[in-house]
Order: C-alpha cells, then sequence, then structure tokens
C-alpha cells in the first residue's frame, strides 16, 4: 500500500507540473460524481486509470498530510471518508472548508507557538495581527468558536503590552489594582471590565480613597505609584473637590490599572476557556494541520485533480429512488429542534445474485455556504448481496435553520458510486423567536425595563397563539415568569427613582435629619435589578451612575449623623466638665464639639446651628473665662505667698493682695469651685496678720495696713455678676422662643443655673 501510494501521488504531482491549472469544479458534485475535466491532464499510465478517483484523492493528500492529519480533517467533517480495511478513499470534500484552512494555515501555526508560550508561563509574543485574522475566520474544522475566542484572548495581551500614550509609567512591582480588596470593590461597583472610558467614575474614586474621613493610605500609595504629584492631590483634599487635572490623572491611572489587569489574566482566562471547551484538543489538531498544510505542495490543487482523473468503469452499479424525508411527530413546516426522518431504498445491478459487496454507506447533512459545513455525519460499512431493495432510515436533528441538503452516498472498494440528495427548508421562526428574547434580556440587562417588559408581553402573546411543539412550548414556559419578572423590575426602578429625591433631601441641610432608611431601601431594591441599573446616570446633569450616587448620599447622610452625634456627645461632655469646675477640660470638649460641626457646614442646620453658636459664643468663652479666673487667683496667691515670706517681710503687702481676692471668691455663684483657694488665702491671711507686730503705734500700723477699700471690691464684683445674670436671662428667653430640634432635643442639657458651681 505504501508503494502504491507514494508511486501514485509522484505520477499526480508529475502530471499537476505537466498539466494547464484546472478550472474548479462544482463544489457539490466534484467529490461523489467525479468527471473529467477538459483542462485536467490525461492519465500518464495505465496504474492510474486503473485506480478509482477516491483513492487516488487519499494518496494525493497522504504524504504532506499524513494518515493522522486526514484523520483529523474526516474528525473534524471536512472530509468524508470510506468505511472499507481494504483501502483509503476520500468520498467528499468540503471545499470551502479546506480552503479557509489552507489560506490561514500560517495564522493557524502563530497562533498554536503563542497558546503554547502562554501555557508555558513564558512571554508571549507574535503579530496580533495574525490572530485578529483567525479570530474573525469563520467556524470550520478544528477553528472553532474556542480557537477563536483564545486567538482574540491572546491577541489583546499582545497588544496590551505597550502602554498607550499619555498613560502613567507602569511600576513593576505593584499588582494591579483589582488584585487588593478595596480595589476589588470598588472596580465590581463601577463593572470597570465594562467601562472604555473611566472619567465618569474619576470622581468617585477620589471621593471612595482620598478624602479625609475615607482615606484609604494603602490605595493613594498605589495610585502615587503611578501619578507622582502628591502636592496637588493634598490640596484637592484640603479643597473637598478634586481638580480637573486630578481628575484626569484618576481615569488614566484607571484605564492603566485595567490594561495591567487584563495582562494578568490572561493565562487564567485561558485556562478557564479550556475546561470550558475542548480549546486544547482543538489546538492539539491545529498544531498538526496548520504547519503541513503551510509548508507541503499545493494540497488542494492536487486534490481537485485527483477527483477530475478518468476513473475506471466498475463492474456493479446503484439504482433506487430518490431520498424521502418527513418528521418524526407533528406535521412540516421543518423547525429548528426538530427530528426528521431520512429514508431511502436501493438496489445493487450488474453482479449475481450470489454475490455480496461490503458497502459504505454515507450520510451527512449539509449546512450551507454561510455555515461550518457538513455536519450529523453517519459512516457505515455494511455487507450486501446483490440486488435489493435495501433499505436505510436515518434519524436526523435539526439544529440550525435555512436551507439544508442532506446527502447520501454509496460506495464499493472497486469504486463504484452514487449519490443520493435532498434539499428542504428548516423554518427560522424559533430562532426568530429566541432572537426577540434575546434582544429583550438585553434591553433588561441595559436597564431599559420599560422596553424589555414590553417585548417579553408582546412574545409571549403571540408564542401562545402558535406553540404547539415541544421547543416552542418550553420558550413560552420560560417566558412567563420572565414576563413577570420584567413587570416586577420595572416597578422596582421606579421606586428607586421616586426615593432618589427623598435619599438627596435627607442628606441635604434642608431637611436636617440625616435619615438613611431611605437610601438603604434604594440599595436593597438595585441589587434586584440588572447591572446596567447600576450604570444608569442618576440625571442628566449628573454624571455620577445611579448606584454610585446613592452610596455617596448614604455615605454623607452617615457621615453628618455620626458627626452631629459626636457633636452633642463632646457639648454634653464639656457640660458635665464644667459642672465639675474642670474648666480646662470643659473649655477642650466644647472646642472639639464646635470643631465636629465646623468640619461639614451641611451639618450645621436647624437646632444644630443654634446649639451650634451658643456654645461657640457662651460655652466655650465662659468656661474659658473661668479658667483664666482661677489661673488668676492661683498666681494672686502665689504673689501673697512671696511677700509674706520673702526677706524683709511684707505682711502688709501680703494681705493687700489677699483680701480683696478673698472678698471676690465670695461674691462669685461658682464660689464653690474655689474653696480651697479661699481656704489657703484666709490662712495665709492669717498668718499675715499675725506676722504684723502689735508693739507697732496705731498710726504706724494703719500706715502699714492696705489702703484699699474692700468694699469697693465687693460691690465692683457684685455689679459685674448682675450684668452676667441680666445676658444669661436674655439668651434663655431667646432659646425658649426659638423651635425645639427636630431630631434629638437639647433639653437633656442642664440649665446653667442648675450647674452646681454656678457661673464665673
Amino acid at each position: 500500500m505504501k508503494t502504491f501510494t507514494f508511486s501514485s501521488a509522484l505520477l499526480i504531482l508529475s502530471a499537476l507540473a505537466a498539466a494547464a491549472p484546472p478550472g474548479p469544479p462544482d463544489a457539490e458534485n466534484a467529490a461523489a460524481e467525479p468527471a473529467a475535466s477538459p483542462s485536467a491532464p490525461k492519465a500518464p499510465s495505465q496504474a492510474q486509470d486503473q485506480t478509482p478517483a477516491g483513492q487516488l484523492a487519499y494518496a494525493a493528500i497522504e504524504e504532506p498530510l499524513g494518515a493522522e492529519g486526514i484523520q483529523i480533517l474526516a474528525d473534524r467533517s471536512v472530509l468524508v471518508l470510506s468505511a472499507s480495511k481494504k483501502t483509503h478513499a476520500i468520498l467528499y470534500a468540503r471545499w470551502p472548508a479546506l480552503e479557509a484552512l489552507s489560506a490561514r494555515a500560517d495564522d493557524l501555526a502563530a497562533l498554536v507557538k503563542a497558546y503554547e508560550k502562554a501555557r508555558a508561563g513564558q512571554p508571549i509574543d507574535g503579530d496580533p495581527a495574525a490572530l485578529r485574522r483567525v479570530e474573525e475566520m469563520k467556524e470550520v474544522g478544528p477553528v472553532t468558536a474556542a480557537v477563536r475566542a483564545s486567538a482574540a484572548l491572546l491577541a489583546a495581551h499582545i497588544e496590551s503590552l505597550a502602554a498607550p500614550a499619555g498613560a502613567p509609567p507602569s511600576d513593576a512591582g505593584q499588582k494591579p489594582l483589582p488584585a487588593f480588596a478595596w480595589g476589588r470593590e470598588f472596580w465590581n461597583k463601577v463593572h470597570a471590565d465594562l467601562l472604555a472610558d473611566f472619567q465618569p467614575v474619576a470622581g468617585l474614586f477620589f471621593e471612595e480613597f482620598f478624602m479625609a474621613q475615607r482615606k484609604n493610605a494603602q490605595a493613594e500609595a498605589h495610585f502615587l505609584s503611578f501619578e507622582k504629584d502628591a502636592e496637588r492631590l493634598e490640596r484637592d483634599r484640603g479643597a473637598r473637590k478634586a481638580s480637573r487635572q486630578t481628575l484626569d490623572s484618576i481615569a488614566s491611572y484607571l484605564a492603566e490599572q485595567k490594561r495591567l489587569w487584563n495582562l494578568s489574566l490572561t493565562k487564567e482566562r485561558l485556562e478557564k476557556l479550556e475546561k470550558a471547551s475542548d480549546l486544547r484538543k482543538d489546538l492539539k489538531d491545529l498544531s498538526v494541520l496548520a504547519p503541513r498544510m503551510a509548508s507541503g505542495p499545493d494540497l488542494l490543487r492536487a486534490l481537485r485533480f485527483s477527483f477530475d482523473s478518468k476513473t475506471p468503469e466498475p463492474a456493479v452499479r446503484f439504482s433506487g429512488a430518490d431520498l424521502h424525508i418527513h418528521p418524526t411527530a407533528g406535521a412540516e413546516p421543518f423547525d429548528v429542534g426538530d427530528e426528521a426522518v431520512v429514508s431511502l431504498a436501493y438496489w445493487i445491478d450488474g453482479a449475481s445474485a450470489k454475490d455480496a459487496f461490503e458497502i459504505t454507506e454515507a450520510a451527512f447533512l449539509d449546512e450551507g455556504e454561510g455555515e461550518p459545513g457538513i455536519s450529523e455525519v453517519k459512516i457505515s460499512l455494511a455487507r450486501r448481496a446483490a440486488g435489493g431493495p435495501h433499505v436505510v432510515k436515518l434519524p436526523l436533528p435539526l439544529r440550525s435553520s435555512g436551507r439544508k441538503t442532506h446527502h447520501f452516498l454509496l460506495s464499493t472498494a472497486e469504486g463504484a458510486l452514487a449519490r443520493r440528495e435532498i434539499s428542504f427548508e428548516v423554518s427560522p421562526e424559533l430562532d426568530q423567536t429566541r432572537s426577540a428574547a434575546a434582544q429583550a434580556e438585553a434591553a433588561a440587562q441595559a436597564c431599559r425595563l420599560a422596553e424589555s417588559e414590553q417585548a417579553f408581553s408582546e412574545l409571549e402573546s403571540k408564542l401562545q397563539s402558535s406553540a404547539d411543539k415541544p421547543q416552542f412550548k418550553a420558550v413560552l414556559a420560560w417566558l412567563k415568569p420572565r414576563v413577570k419578572r420584567a413587570s416586577e423590575q420595572a416597578a422596582q426602578l421606579k421606586t428607586v427613582m421616586e426615593l432618589l429625591d427623598g435619599v438627596r433631601l435627607h442628606a441635604s441641610k434642608e431637611q436636617c435629619d440625616f435619615k438613611s432608611e431611605k437610601a438603604r431601601r434604594a440599595l436593597a431594591l438595585l441589587d434586584g435589578l440588572p447591572p446596567g441599573c447600576d450604570r444608569l446616570s442618576a440625571s442628566s446633569e449628573r454624571l455620577r451612575p445611579l448606584r454610585a450616587e446613592i452610596e455617596n448620599l448614604l455615605r454623607l447622610s452617615e457621615s453628618r449623623r455620626a458627626n452631629q452625634d459626636a457633636f452633642r456627645a463632646a457639648a454634653e461632655k464639656g457640660r458635665r466638665q464644667e459642672a465639675a469646675c474642670r474648666y480646662d477640660e470643659a473649655a477642650e470638649a466644647y472646642s472639639c464639639a464646635l470643631a465636629l460641626l465646623d468640619s461639614d457646614k451641611e451639618a450645621r442646620c436647624g437646632a444644630w446651628e443654634d446649639e451650634f453658636t451658643a456654645i461657640h459664643l457662651q460655652n466655650l468663652p465662659r468656661a474659658r473665662a473661668a479658667k483664666a479666673l482661677s489661673d488668676e487667683f492661683a498666681a494672686v496667691a502665689e504673689k501673697a505667698e512671696q511677700l509674706a515670706s520673702g526677706d524683709p517681710k511684707d505682711y502688709a503687702g501680703a494681705l493687700q493682695l489677699l483680701n480683696p481676692l478673698i472678698a471676690r471668691i465670695d461674691s462669685l455663684d461658682s464660689r464653690a469651685c474655689y474653696q480651697s483657694m479661699r481656704s489657703k488665702a484666709e490662712k495665709l491671711a492669717g498668718s499675715a496678720g499675725i506676722g504684723l507686730s502689735p508693739s507697732l503705734p496705731a498710726s504706724v500700723m494703719r500706715e502699714s495696713l492696705p489702703k484699699d477699700d474692700v468694699n469697693e471690691a465687693v460691690k465692683a464684683v457684685s455689679a459685674e455678676r448682675n450684668r452676667l445674670e441680666r445676658s444669661e436671662t436674655e439668651r434663655i428667653e431667646r432659646e425658649s422662643k426659638r423651635q425645639e430640634p427636630s431630631i434629638r432635643s437639647i433639653q437633656e442639657a442642664l440649665p446653667d443655673e442648675q450647674v452646681p458651681g454656678g457661673r464665673p
């Protein structure tokens, strides 16, 4: 057999060299019923004349492709081979598939090479244009959808290796942003894998990670490893608003992170594609075919020449009626999903009734020029006696719509060949129904929910009147709950948009209650809606996506509510410290309370603004004044002690300081806070009085005593006390006329009259 194959191939190639190029044969008839072509060369030898065309065709391509390559083409429904074990013959060739594989052999070899590097963890290189051409191929033979997807993935990887113009410099030591938990959360929130322009989400990124209340040190460090201008970022943070330059930098940074992330995922995505398909087997077959089809002789020309060669007259022939096709159940027209039955009766003529022959019975469905090629291939080897009838019945599932041709081939090892075929139409109605359902689903996923609801309802009404086959009933069974869900989703989105105004109001100073219930409810409703609703613009004036807008308002509401609560707690702490005569700590607490509301002017609203003003103008100054008074008393007592213990001792000078000090303390409402100071002053005054010598004349004693009139000091202190009382009374009257706080009452605060220490 090897000798025959080699000699036949040599004869064919020598004839090709001497002959003019043959005209293109009829693609449908060339293999099954070969006829002599006017342009084909005459047979160069008697040996070739005696060889059937199918066997010559096999021999013509066996040397360059090998038996393995031919079998791959047969397994991939590009060739139909004889089932005989005695001889090898090609009964049918799918020319469009062969031409496509031959034309793209170099590109397919490049794909195999890039894929092997990716699997080995080596740097992926190559010509992305070649991979893109593979991506654009129709699905023929081993070029499956998975192969085209892998070509697109590897082409994108090679194209992404070079950073685009204007992109920030990549830090090779940094992981891409989505590799971090905080980055992945943001990535999923904005659906970054689907974004081509990151400008709309740049502001959200700034607020999420760079603002003071939610500052993320890891995110800031990661951003600054790409964008080096830390000073500009700090200025924008101080201004509480990102500049246009910063927003542009963030958008560029996020685009670069997407590029790096996609590069890091290439191998992982290939592995997922392998698990979901037969990609490894497809590329293994291509690794065998592509180099041989690219570097071998003109396979297609040799194959065509073989089919056009003169063949011997077979000893027997086939006769019989045409093919018949009818549906297994129901009536025509044929629909996608139906199962048909193809039947045939044939006779073997030209032989004795005692003779028997091995007959190859090959059947296949031709899907047309625009489809992958032949399918539903069934080849069997049967031993049939001369005569007949020999009846064949074959089930035929119909998997796609359009015009189909079913072929039935009969052949013997001696070269007898016959073909029967029947053409029929498969209705596109089911495909159109599924397409309409897919379009409605696409509208739903894009959050065009009213449009989706209408499309689903119309499709349901149409199917209810015409669904009499199982495949249509299955679509209708899926549609019924989907129509209900579409209606629910449209109502949910309407509710979300209605809640949005309330969410905005509760986050603003106009309402001044900063509740979060509506925002949380809106987010819960959004969780039940398609992803497209997350990306829906909240309004025409705002570019922020809907989910990001609601989450931002929720964050503002909770932050302002927390600031108000912290303000109230600090204010109450200040009052307690003041009542406990710890004026320094009271002043610090009041200052902290003011700083909390001063950090967000929106939280200073309604009764909170009034309380802020009261603490700013009264409580804090009073605490500071009390602290200053306490410091003043301590300084006077210390000075008096120095005079009484000095050299010489000035008892009269000490008494001149201590007597007014004692009188001032006694005149204060908060004198209980200064009892330790008064006791010390009184004790020191007593010591100073004893220290004055009683032997001195009265005139000298009078000259030594303080000249200050204590009564006058008491009157001055009393006058100041009365002034402060009037001021406080007027403040209380003003406060009582104002509306009480709408959220939390401020009545819990103790009036100043009940403060144990009183006022200074």
